[in-house]
């Protein structure tokens, strides 16, 4: 009897003990799986086709996709073709800077339901063929005297070929075109033979915009001639004086490569793409993505600032939400805005 007593009162004390332990465990329980929700959340990943605007859009994205909602997020960096068969293969999630009319194979992805069009991110696309502003004008600070006082269209370029002297073939002027692989490179051959300016010009499509951007950049530090392509929002375009050729009116009859491309560039509309599956992976980050928009000017600024402060693209993509809270914060939720301006406060 007594033997059973004791049993007793040990099962009883074992049992409060037991009680006792899962009553002060339960909110321990609650965060840890809280904490495996967050650790289960897939990886976002963000198309880097290694443009400068990229490294600014996507710092600004990863920030608010994982302070704001929770989930890791990494870049994935390839040339554009290969960025867009990823997403269509699910391989990545988002790309934030598509222009619709300048990337070819986009709008056909869409229509045949292999890409998601999430949202718009600015209107304020331009492109065309620049030149230094001094070339037409000259600079009398620099003591450069204009040496193409009538260029004001791309077809003028054919009586100014010899400023434009191609160094390695002194019979040509010399045209940097779109960087390779590029529409913008495909055009500009099409239109070139169309205006007849292939008779006067060579023309070259380095490997990136970038390259072609360091072209401009060092031409114009000398003093120099130089005519490409180039596009708003850019750092070079917003940073250094050059004008834009005018261009025959746009239409959408000549702007075809039947028509030799005879017109000028159509403003284009900058895209935010998606896989299809997005909207069931993260439906949250789907939802921000849809209300994302930056400016051409906000960008063109942020890359000038990147440029002549040697910042990365997380780097100013901090600073640039640091300095503007009320713009990002009409895309996110109130909770994703809370931890966002905590994170970003330290």
């Amino acid at each position: 009897m007594k033997r059973s007593k004791f049993y007793l009162a040990m099962l009883c004390i074992i049992a409060i003990m037991l009680f006792g332990a899962c009553s002060e465990q339960t909110p321990d329980a609650n965060a840890n799986d809280d904490a495996a929700d967050n650790a289960d959340k897939p990886t976002i990943q963000i198309a880097d086709p290694s443009w400068p605007e990229d490294y600014f859009l996507n710092g600004i994205a990863k920030i608010i996709i994982t302070e704001g909602y929770g989930y890791p997020a990494e870049y994935v960096t390839a040339d554009m073709a290969v960025l867009i068969e990823a997403m269509t293969n699910q391989e990545v999630d988002v790309h934030l800077d598509v222009w619709k009319n300048g990337y070819a194979p986009y709008q056909p992805l869409v229509e045949e339901g292999k890409l998601v069009e999430v949202g718009t991110l600015n209107q304020d696309a331009v492109q065309g063929y620049y030149v230094p502003t001094y070339l037409i004008t000259g600079d009398a600070d620099q003591g450069i005297e204009a040496s193409c006082p009538d260029l004001q269209h791309v077809k003028d370029l054919a009586q100014y070929w010899q400023v434009f002297q191609d160094p390695e073939d002194p019979d040509k002027g010399i045209i940097y075109s779109g960087a390779a692989g590029s529409l913008a490179a495909q055009i500009t051959e099409i239109k070139f033979e169309t205006y007849g300016l292939s008779e006067y010009f060579n023309i070259t499509a380095p490997g990136s915009q970038a390259a072609i951007d360091a072209s401009l950049v060092a031409a114009y530090e000398k003093g120099e001639a130089w005519v490409g392509y180039g596009y708003v929002p850019s750092a070079v375009v917003g940073k250094y004086d050059v004008t834009l050729l005018a261009d025959e009116p746009y239409s959408d009859e000549l702007y075809t490569e039947e028509a030799g491309y005879a017109c000028e560039y159509p403003v284009d509309e900058i895209v935010i793409a998606a896989s299809t599956d997005l909207q069931t992976k993260a439906p949250d980050v789907f939802e921000f993505l849809s209300k994302m928009q930056v400016s051409g000017a906000d960008i063109s600024e942020a890359l000038a600032i990147m440029d002549d402060e040697g910042l990365d693209g997380d780097q100013i993509a901090l600073r640039w939400m640091q300095e503007n809270p009320t713009l990002w914060q009409e895309w996110v939720t109130e909770e994703a805005a809370q931890a966002i301006l905590a994170a970003i406060e330290e």
